[in-house]
């Protein structure tokens, strides 16, 4: 028997994809294609599998259509893939498999409906991510015709919407988009590829652990870091990643960092402790100390502030003053060590930072740096992260006040007024510690960092008064502001002072606002 029916049914079954499978009930060339399957069938049990397909999808409801288009272009395509005839005996029967759960797809959408979000994962045009975004929130992204789209776009050079569809889209549609995903996969390991390695791993599909071996066979870096972050769900893995923890490959190293914390076993954290502090690998230090702050600070707050302290005295030998190079490195280890003592409200860790901002000797040392190293002013840089990492805790908002009356850096200063102002500390307290302070409030933006562009006025009780008649006499004469500063000095300044709002609003509409 010739196989032209079987390509009539196939027009029609691409057009069912193209307007929709709800399309499908009752439509009427699909009707005349059941009559002829029918009369097929009663010499072929393949025919007779086609013709109840077919009686399937014309009498299916909307929300079932999806799954016997699918079932029976499946069917159809096996059929037409033998591309034989039929003579006297049948072809063996097979039970099909489809690659995506059948109650899980959805075509019923017309390509009409998706043809914005086509457009959007395939043309680089403008409000792409909008939408997707759109497509997303109305259910069109559930669409089996679409995943293959989606997939392609995990390589888009935007990387907002690559972020969107592997973090958001994704995980939404679930399991039925993975067929595609390992489709799309690549050992070359480009940016699309790690992304689709990390979707596989959080589906946790079975074919990782063959992937992971092949990648380690391979040459692509990245795919190798994001493989190595795969071994952090058995402890026995805690060899071979101290083995890719000196690795000569800095990514490498960095993933098998963060994958030895994740392991959570004795052994490996005291690892990365002791790496961290006998500076072996000097470039990792800074990366490695926000790793250990982030996941370990709490359990080795003693050990890591003793680095601190030590780094500290380093810092201010006196050889360091005459030499720039040895005074610029002492500064970054230092920088390195206090940083894993971000967010800590220790006793002790507050005790430490008291006694090294207020010391003669770190000090000096600082007016000597700043004087040498102006482009790098590291101790500068070291008491605003400390003086930052303090308005986070009551410990630390304490020890903040003290140092911004004892310590000769502002940077204590700025972050004691933000904390004031922030915690509501009465107003007329606020305005008589600061107050004498107004031109390096205002040069260092302090302000707006309280306030973030705020449009309306702000209200009486968050701010005293008499701010306005100090601001009102010093703004006019700052050469620098920033639009940001504008938008929030309009909301504290109050709509009485016309000639001061007239000031701001011209710097806004200077920025083209």
């Amino acid at each position: 028997m010739k196989i032209l029916p079987l390509y009539d049914l196939q027009q029609e079954i691409n057009r069912l994809f193209i307007a929709g499978s709800k399309f499908a009930k009752n439509d009427p060339r699909l009707q005349k294609q059941a009559a002829v399957f029918n009369k097929l069938g009663e010499k072929s049990p393949v025919f007779k599998r086609i013709a109840e397909g077919i009686e399937n999808l014309l009498n299916a409801e909307s929300a079932d259509s999806s799954g016997n288009l699918l079932e029976i272009s499946t069917l159809l395509y096996a059929v037409l893939y033998t591309q034989g005839e039929t003579a006297g005996t049948d072809p063996q029967e097979t039970e099909l498999t489809p690659v995506l759960p059948l109650d899980q797809v959805q075509t019923d959408k017309s390509y009409l409906a998706l043809k914005p979000l086509i457009e959007a994962l395939t043309q680089q045009k403008g409000e792409r991510l909008s939408d997707v975004r759109t497509a997303f929130r109305n259910g069109q992204v559930n669409d089996f015709r679409i995943y293959p789209l989606i997939d392609a776009a995990l390589a888009d050079r935007y990387t907002e919407l690559a972020d969107y569809l592997e973090t958001a889209v994704i995980p939404a549609i679930g399991k039925p988009v993975m067929p595609c995903i390992i489709n799309g996969f690549n050992y070359e390991g480009n940016t699309g590829d790690i992304r689709r390695f990390r979707i596989l791993h959080k589906f946790d599909y079975d074919g990782i652990p063959e992937m992971v071996d092949r990648i380690f066979a391979g040459k692509s870096i990245p795919l190798q870091a994001e493989a190595v972050k795969t071994l952090s769900k058995n402890p026995e893995n805690e060899d071979l990643l101290l083995k890719f923890a000196d690795d000569k490959n800095k990514v490498i190293r960095m993933a098998a960092y963060q994958t030895l914390t994740e392991l959570k076993t004795e052994s490996a954290e005291k690892t990365l402790v002791e790496l961290f502090i006998s500076g072996k690998r000097k470039s990792d230090t800074l990366e490695l100390g926000k790793i250990l702050r982030a996941r370990l600070q709490d359990k080795f707050v003693p050990t890591l502030l003793d680095k601190a302290k030590a780094d500290y005295k380093k810092c201010i030998e006196p050889d360091k003053y005459e030499d720039i190079k040895a005074m610029s490195a002492a500064f970054e280890t230092l920088n390195a060590s206090m940083n894993t003592l971000v967010n800590n409200a220790n006793k002790d860790v507050m005790e430490f930072y008291r006694d090294m901002f207020t010391g003669k000797k770190y000090r000096d040392l600082s007016k000597t740096a700043e004087s040498k190293i102006s482009y790098l002013y590291m101790p500068g840089m070291i008491a605003d992260s400390a003086a930052r990492n303090l308005e986070n805790t009551q410990e630390g908002f304490e020890c903040l006040e003290f140092l911004s009356k004892n310590s000769s850096f502002d940077e204590f200063m700025y972050s004691y007024f933000k904390v004031s102002v922030r915690n509501k500390v009465d107003r007329k307290k606020v305005f008589s510690n600061f107050s004498k302070h107004i031109d390096k409030l205002i040069d260092k933006h302090v302000f707006a960092e309280i306030f973030p562009d705020r449009n309306e006025k702000l209200n009486p009780e968050d701010i005293d008064e008499r701010w306005i008649k100090l601001l009102e006499n010093k703004l006019p004469k700052k050469k620098h502001l920033s639009l940001e500063d504008a938008k929030v000095y309009i909301g504290l300044t109050g709509e009485k002072n016309e000639k001061l709002q007239s000031f701001l609003s011209n710097i806004i509409s200077a920025y083209g606002e």
